[in-house]
Parts: C-alpha cells; sequence; structure tokens
C-alpha cells in the first residue's frame, strides 16, 4: 500500500501497526482526531507526504529528520515542549517541499529561519502564529527563505504587529499575510 488516507474521517488514532506499511509515501490525516502520532511512524523511510491538522510535535520530534524521503509535512504544532529540538530536526529534511506550521512564536523564528535555510528544495511555506497579545512582534526579516520558495504564507492574529517582508522574498515567491479575526 502507497497511500492511506482517513481524511475527514471518524478515526481518533491509529494503529502501531502503521509501521509495517514500509512502502507507504501517502498519509494523511488531516480533518480527523488524529493530533498524537505514533513513534512507529519512524520507521517508514519512504513516507513521502505527512499530512494531519495540528500533528502534535512531541511524537515526531525525536527522528523526523530521519525521514529523509518527506516532502509534504503539514500541520505540525509547535505549542508544545521539545520545540527547538524539533524544529532542528525539521533543517534535516532535505527533500521536503511544503512544510506547514502552526503554534509559531517569536521565540522559533531565529531557529527556524536556520533550518529553512537548510531546505534547497522549500517550495511552499505556511506559518500560523499563537500571538493574541497587543506588544507580539513578528520579524520576518529574521527568516531566511530558501532560493525555490514560490509560496510564504503567514496567519497570524489580528493584535499581532508583523514586521514588513523581507525584500528577497517579496522578489521571489508570493507572500501571503492573512490576519485572523477574534470573535
Amino acid at each position: 500500500m502507497k497511500h492511506l488516507s482517513f481524511r475527514c474521517a471518524d478515526v481518533g488514532e491509529i494503529a502501531k501497526s502503521i509501521g509495517l506499511l514500509q512502502n507507504l509515501e501517502t498519509l494523511d490525516v488531516s480533518g480527523t482526531d488524529i493530533h498524537e502520532l505514533l513513534k512507529d511512524i519512524r520507521k517508514l523511510r519512504k513516507l513521502r507526504h505527512l499530512i494531519g491538522s495540528k500533528l502534535c510535535s512531541i511524537q515526531l520530534k525525536d527522528g523526523i529528520g530521519d525521514m529523509t524521503s518527506l516532502q509534504t509535512l503539514c500541520y505540525v504544532d509547535l505549542d508544545t515542549d521539545g520545540v527547538v529540538e524539533l524544529i532542528k530536526e525539521l533543517g534535516k529534511l532535505k527533500q521536503i517541499r511544503e512544510l506547514g506550521l502552526v503554534g509559531v512564536s517569536g521565540d522559533h523564528l531565529s531557529i527556524l529561519s536556520s533550518s529553512t535555510s537548510e531546505m534547497q528544495h522549500l517550495e511552499k511555506l505556511y506559518l500560523e502564529s499563537i500571538f493574541k497579545d497587543d506588544d507580539e512582534f513578528i520579524d520576518l526579516h529574521l527568516i531566511s527563505l530558501p532560493t525555490k520558495l514560490r509560496k510564504f504564507t503567514l496567519r497570524t492574529w489580528e493584535a499581532t504587529e508583523v514586521a514588513r517582508v523581507d525584500s528577497r522574498a517579496s522578489k521571489s515567491c508570493c507572500v501571503e499575510v492573512d490576519t485572523l479575526q477574534f470573535n
């Protein structure tokens, strides 16, 4: 089996036997209640696309960098402990083309910049901030963007101030800043 999709299915967890699917290339758990992946997911060395909705970073931080075939990783929640280790591991994903991260804070930008600069094939980068404070500030100038990047999307809260986007980024790719409204 190469493709396994639970998209929008009424599923809350994945069986441990997922690690036995050695030829699996795509795992889609978006639109489900699956947020925590088993450590066995790291055994899937041929996995190219891992797609979910706010995937918990705790299970991913140890060994995600060894999943060298990964081309798509969306959407990983950084609002947990061990985020710095996870972001460093992401820098090892040399084949990654699409990366989506939610729960990004200003504290993550420097290490994120370092990791994304290692991703020479990155074409799409999606960042969603967790800022909800008037004093928060996102300095996009800190982010060193790869040369192949074609789309950079930042979703942020209404109260967050966004610094200007690095001029190199706006010349090489489509930059979108999407502001979420408080209810």
